[in-house]
């Protein structure tokens, strides 16, 4: 079973901006697009191991600092500049994409992500997984 983890306040991750978060032992990148909806990505570069974290929004995807790779919310590189705008990308070539939900109660907002049973089942965490119908 996949579980969710409460991860980060929703405060914290503005649109347009990247989040960096280490969570699991994991970096990871979370931004808002320009619908506000958030997306969560692994902040290693496939390329050359850049930190993505680093890196910029550019039309709703991270723009990696280094050679300019762009990854939309799926973690589906959608542009490798050396190749030009209209090139074919191998839809393989992406980073691990995560789910992102976010919730609010009477005590606070914020938002948990989804981490797949096989990273989940190694882990050792100080809190308990918040399960979800999904």
């Amino acid at each position: 079973m996949n579980k969710w983890y409460i991860v980060l306040s929703s405060e914290e991750v503005k649109r347009n901006r990247i989040t960096r978060a280490r969570r699991f032992g994991i970096d990871i990148v979370f931004w808002r697009d320009s619908k506000n909806e958030v997306h969560a990505i692994d902040a290693k570069c496939p390329h050359r191991g850049a930190n993505l974290g680093l890196g910029e929004i550019v039309n709703d995807c991270v723009q990696c600092p280094y050679h300019g790779f762009l990854y939309d919310g799926n973690g589906i590189a959608v542009l490798i500049p050396s190749l030009g705008k209209s090139a074919k990308i191998n839809p393989n070539y992406m980073v691990r994409s995560f789910k992102v939900k976010e919730f609010m109660n009477s005590y606070s907002c914020g938002m948990v992500i989804k981490i797949p049973k096989k990273i989940s089942g190694g882990l050792k965490v100080l809190m308990n997984p918040i399960l979800f119908n999904h």
